[in-house]
């Protein structure tokens, strides 16, 4: 496939896209774009690989020059950060889904691990303090059709601190209609299209249409994609919830264009399994991806 960045040389490029300010990466094993923004991974495309994010209007003019600062809301789409907290805080008056997203933030470090490229890995931090009790970092690793996202938490006060918090991660697909989600069958899970009521998944997740639920769930799930010709593997650690999310018909709502092409599927920890620190203890909420190619028989 196509890369969509293929005019730029191998190495770490600074460039506009979609009016923000990103960090361009490209190595051997194909392409990041990461928004100083929330730090938000805006596009990941292994080489002879589709994009495996979903980005609203993506066909956006493309500039390689400083000529439009970076609006400081987040884009719908590609990977946003949620923390400190997940959804709506307690204080309406504070942002949904934390201060993270919309945060600015800087490039620690950043190595290509061999001559060839092989190995990318790339740690990111806010560049002012976001919670007077919490630190925040986000490491990213990426090799040959893998993705790993680290997102490390450390109370840095005197008493113990809640959390909740995601990689809120749209997948893109062919069709919610026409993927199946394996992984989540007899989980039990909250519909929050239903109240939050407490239900149980009693088979393969397929023909999806609108869908907000919360699984109780700690493994891998797979998104089966027989149109695109792959399997997307996406494995955690330190999260207990699993959030699937599509807004069906209601996408136009949303200023969403294209919502049938993405599936969110979140690792997570929310208000059924939040996180409490304790002075000093940090927690690093992972969510590895793994993009297999699909060989119909």
């Amino acid at each position: 496939m196509q890369l969509l960045f293929a005019q730029y040389s191998h190495g770490l490029h600074e460039i506009h896209y979609q009016g923000k300010a990103s960090w361009l990466i490209v190595q051997s094993w194909g392409e990041l774009l990461v928004a100083k923004t929330g730090a938000q991974i805006l596009h990941y495309q292994p080489l002879e690989q589709h994009p495996v994010f979903w980005l609203n209007e993506i066909e956006q003019v493309l500039h390689s020059a400083e000529n439009n600062s970076a609006a400081s809301e987040a884009v719908r789409g590609g990977v946003p950060l949620c923390w400190p907290w997940f959804g709506l805080h307690a204080d309406n008056a504070k942002p949904k889904h934390g201060l993270a997203r919309t945060a600015q933030w800087y490039l620690q470090e950043h190595s290509f691990l061999s001559a060839e490229g092989e190995l990318s890995r790339l740690l990111f931090g806010p560049t002012q303090q976001l919670d007077s009790a919490l630190e925040i970092q986000l490491q990213l690793e990426v090799s040959k059709n893998c993705l790993q996202i680290t997102l490390t938490t450390k109370n840095i006060s005197a008493v113990e601190q809640s959390l909740t918090q995601a990689l809120h991660s749209y997948f893109l697909v062919s069709d919610c209609a026409a993927i199946e989600l394996k992984g989540l069958k007899n989980c039990d899970f909250f519909d929050k299209l239903d109240a939050g009521t407490l239900k149980t998944q009693s088979k393969t997740l397929s023909n999806i249409q609108a869908i907000d639920n919360i699984y109780h769930h700690s493994g891998t799930v797979t998104i089966s994609d027989p149109t695109m010709a792959r399997n997307i593997v996406v494995t955690k650690k330190s999260s207990g919830s699993t959030v699937v999310w599509n807004p069906g018909s209601a996408a136009g709502e949303l200023d969403i264009k294209r919502g049938q092409q993405f599936i969110c599927v979140e690792a997570a920890n929310t208000e059924v399994d939040h996180l409490v620190l304790s002075p000093g203890k940090k927690v690093c909420l992972q969510q590895s991806i793994a993009i297999e190619t699909r060989v119909e028989k």
